[in-house]
């Protein structure tokens, strides 16, 4: 066997060994442009083979203040074969760490790849707050309702703390819950507190449901 057909040869083992993969990837609806943690992202795409293909599906969450990556297996593919599937990414702690901020999707298949627009992951909890009483008197009582709402919208569930700062002396410390965005809070104030200006804190956490 002469050098240019032992080439040849060789040339097919590596082709067969390993063969192309190519496919077209369609993202049939782009993100939301805010999540919060906790939730999903989930986006529907479609994988148009441009040739028999064999192979998993990379997807890698590419944001500011981190990355993550992970595969999704999809099964043989023939040539012009079409193949619906959904991309799920948990925004949980447990699966993209501290991940958040601006981010996109990045989905690639051999040397094939597409891009989601960008979309935030935002850890912000947003209040309302509404004071019954402006004016306090010591031993008092301060009754505060409010609402509290993920950057989306959405009701959270959790907690919230109240602090009351006389100068750099903190002199209440009361906690509440939230049920379904809702909270009120109503403390009794020190009998000892001073005349004068007090700084109060307002400080939301939501339960994690995933723990």
């Amino acid at each position: 066997m002469d050098k240019t057909r032992l080439l040849i040869v060789l040339s097919m083992l590596i082709f067969f060994l390993f063969p192309l993969v190519s496919a077209k990837i369609i993202i049939n609806q782009q993100p939301e442009e805010v999540y919060n943690l906790g939730g999903v992202v989930s986006i529907p795409i479609t994988i148009v083979a441009s040739t028999n293909t064999l192979g998993s599906l990379n997807i890698e969450l590419i944001c500011r203040e981190g990355k993550v990556n992970y595969k999704i297996g999809i099964p043989p593919l023939s040539f012009g074969e079409e193949y619906k599937t959904d991309i799920y990414v948990p925004l949980t702690k447990s699966e993209i760490g501290e991940s958040k901020g601006i981010c996109k999707i990045k989905a690639s298949l051999g040397t094939d790849y597409t891009l989601t627009n960008e979309f935030t992951i935002s850890d912000l909890i947003l209040l309302e707050v509404d004071f019954q009483v402006l004016e306090f008197n010591p031993g008092g009582n301060l009754l505060i309702e409010g609402k509290a709402t993920r950057e989306n919208d959405e009701l959270i569930t959790g907690f919230i703390e109240l602090s009351i700062m006389e100068g750099s002396t903190s002199i209440l410390s009361h906690l509440e819950t939230i049920s379904n965005g809702f909270f009120l809070i109503n403390a009794s104030l020190p009998t000892d507190i001073k005349a004068g200006a007090l700084l109060l804190k307002l400080n939301a956490y939501e339960i994690d449901p995933n723990g």
